[in-house]
């Protein structure tokens, strides 16, 4: 008999985001398996095309049932996503009163908003069964450094609604081991909090080349590094901006490849244009997941920061898993959880987050290395991945966690 598991994540196919993966792999351990999302309209904050209110709000996607909630676009508004958020939650609450389907699991992939646990929440203790929450954003933290929130009545009121969905919580699973200190100090029972990193989904992997045309161009190039994902204020481009006016100044040349999108392209656009530093970068735009591998064999390292906060010293990007699956060196300019594991995997170089002068110095060393050194340093973070952030491996503890688990604990 399988279990019936429901995953609740407020972001599903055809936006990218591990929990598509995951999903699908957990089939494989004969769980009969519905997802409760929203109708899918990230990064741009515009329903994708063939998605509304009326098409496709119930689908079956490669074997995953996928109900989707009547929400309303981010419109990339900061007041319209509020109510994106909001939305999520009335309505989760509204299709869980109604909802007829017997559970034995609910499983939050929380990503941005923690919120988005509430309806599962509602739901597990309605059906008296487990709630697994697996954390990949720290709230409230998260919020307050993007949204730079000062009431402090608004602040209590997320600290108590983080609280209660803590406390309600069967398992916490986290992401990077730096959150067990922040939430910690929000639960009495430690012993839920369980340690599950992400892993790089199997279409990253190192790229081999088929013909001479990838070759060729490797060894005609300036030395080059290539930044993939969100281009958000968190990631700090100010920082690598900074640094590469400093390399100028000195005359060096390098290529830096930009691919993705986000909140803060715009102005990093803008930045790189007003500091006179143009013919240094290259805004590729977004690219699909299986094109990443080969941005990244025609590249010498991967870049990797976040901002000098707090919170993100606590945190453990998931492109971390991605460099190091695709065998690429890793530059960083990053604190905490992230520089710490670059240090232990001998996969590249960090320096303090914030740090222009540092990260420019450590661009003139990687710059310096000779080809099979840098060769060596993605090998080192691909042993790491394949050791520690084993899919199959972490699937498997996944699988033992789900179907041992009680209402409270394991």
């Amino acid at each position: 008999m399988k279990k019936k598991l429901l995953i609740i994540c407020q972001y599903y196919y055809p936006e990218n985001f591990r929990v598509n993966d995951i999903s699908i792999d957990l089939l494989k351990f004969h769980y009969d398996i519905t997802v409760l999302t929203g109708i899918p309209n990230y990064p741009k904050g515009k329903f994708y095309k063939g998605y509304n209110y009326f098409n496709k709000r119930k689908e079956v996607i490669n074997g995953v049932k996928v109900i989707r909630l009547p929400i309303l676009p981010r419109f990339n508004s900061k007041l319209f996503l509020f109510i994106n958020y909001i939305s999520f939650i009335i309505t989760g609450y509204i299709w869980a009163i109604f909802n007829k389907i017997k559970f034995e699991i609910v499983y939050c992939y929380q990503l941005s908003p923690i919120t988005m646990a509430l309806p599962g929440i509602f739901i597990a203790i309605k059906q008296k069964i487990p709630f697994i929450l697996y954390v990949t954003d720290l709230w409230p933290e998260s919020l307050l450094f993007a949204a730079r929130i000062k009431n402090i009545f608004f602040i209590k009121i997320l600290n108590k609604i983080v609280n209660y969905i803590y406390e309600k919580s069967s398992k916490i699973l986290i992401s990077s081991k730096g959150y067990k200190v922040p939430i910690s100090k929000r639960i009495k029972n430690l012993d839920k909090i369980i340690y599950w990193p992400q892993y790089a989904e199997e279409i990253y992997k190192p790229f081999i080349a088929t013909n001479s045309e990838d070759q060729s161009y490797l060894s005609n190039k300036l030395f080059t590094i290539t930044y993939t994902g969100n281009i958000g204020f968190a990631q700090d481009f100010d920082v690598l901006v900074n640094a590469v006016k400093l390399l100028k100044e000195e005359g060096l040349k390098l290529k830096i490849n930009i691919v993705g999108n986000g909140r803060f392209l715009k102005q990093l656009k803008h930045l790189v244009f007003t500091s006179n530093i143009s013919e240094y970068f290259y805004f590729l735009g977004s690219k699909a997941p299986f094109e990443i591998p080969q941005i990244l064999y025609t590249s010498d390292v991967a870049y990797l920061s976040l901002a000098d906060e707090i919170l993100f010293s606590y945190t453990l990007p998931s492109k971390f898993q991605t460099y190091l699956a695709c065998g690429i060196p890793i530059l960083a300019s990053i604190n905490g959880e992230a520089s710490r594991l670059i240090k232990e995997a001998n996969c590249g170089y960090s320096s303090r987050a914030g740090n222009s002068n540092d990260l420019a110095d450590n661009i003139k060393k990687m710059r310096l290395l000779r080809k099979s050194e840098l060769v060596k340093l993605g090998l080192n973070g691909l042993h790491y991945s394949n050791t520690h952030f084993n899919k199959k491996t972490l699937l498997n503890k996944l699988d033992y966690i789900f179907q041992n688990s009680k209402i409270g604990i394991i």
